[in-house]
């Protein structure tokens, strides 16, 4: 995958940061975004508008 180089008046991209598609709240991921904790992921939803931003997987370690 190529990026194309930023000009002058562009920042960088935000590390770590979400954004909402449909209210365009924006937070860090460990910021104001609602978590809902499931057995095998945790689902990350907007404060604004309660829309569903990301299901991340969630790793179970099983102890021997």
């Amino acid at each position: 995958m190529s990026h194309r180089p930023l000009t002058p008046d562009e920042d960088p991209p935000k590390k770590g940061v979400l954004f909402c598609p449909d209210c365009g709240h924006e937070s860090h991921i460990t910021g104001d975004w609602i978590v809902r904790e499931r057995p095998t992921r945790d689902i990350y939803e907007c404060p604004a508008c309660s829309t569903t931003i990301l299901r991340r997987r969630r790793f179970v370690s099983l102890s021997c």
